[in-house]
């Protein structure tokens, strides 16, 4: 009668640990892809993460820019006129504006922008206290006026900024 019972047990432990290796590989299977789906949950937060950084690295470099701009007109509103220091700065602080804003924007600073801040200071720099009247009011005028035409560009220049200086959700 043992020996029945044991050759029940033998043929059938074969079976069960057949059923019992499934379970095990069913288990193992279910955790691995309950990791693979936080693992995918990690990549796509790392992915908004990376996409957020570029943005405030992007708003950033944007800020410098506008800094730039912004700090000319409020040195020249200030004290009047333009220093060699102030345009180094502004040169530098417009140097990647091509790469952060594009050839629009570029091209309005290094262009238009700039020409009206050189044809300012070629006023600046003509006008004579020691000549004659007539010339000095001339040369007045043409100060006045190139002044009146660079200072009439900070609201251009902030409609020009603005829609680059959201910071996007």
């Amino acid at each position: 009668m043992y020996e029945r019972i044991l050759e029940l047990f033998v043929a059938a432990g074969t079976p069960i640990a057949a059923l019992v290796a499934a379970l095990i590989a069913h288990r193992f299977g279910a955790i691995q892809a309950d990791i693979a789906r936080r693992q995918v949950s990690i990549a796509d937060d790392a992915g908004l993460t990376a996409r957020n950084k570029l943005r405030m690295d992007m708003y950033q470099e944007r800020m410098q820019v506008y800094k730039a701009v912004r700090n000319l007109f409020g040195q020249f509103g200030v004290n009047g006129k333009i220093s060699h220091d102030d345009e180094v700065q502004y040169l530098e602080g417009i140097a990647s504006a091509r790469w952060v804003f594009g050839k629009e924007v570029d091209t309005f600073l290094s262009t238009k922008l700039w020409g009206a801040i050189a044809a300012y200071i070629a006023a600046h720099n003509s006008y004579d206290e020691h000549a004659n009247t007539n010339a000095r009011a001339d040369a007045a005028r043409n100060k006045a006026d190139r002044r009146a035409e660079l200072l009439s560009m900070k609201e251009e220049v902030d409609t020009l900024f603005a829609r680059f200086m959201e910071f996007e959700q």
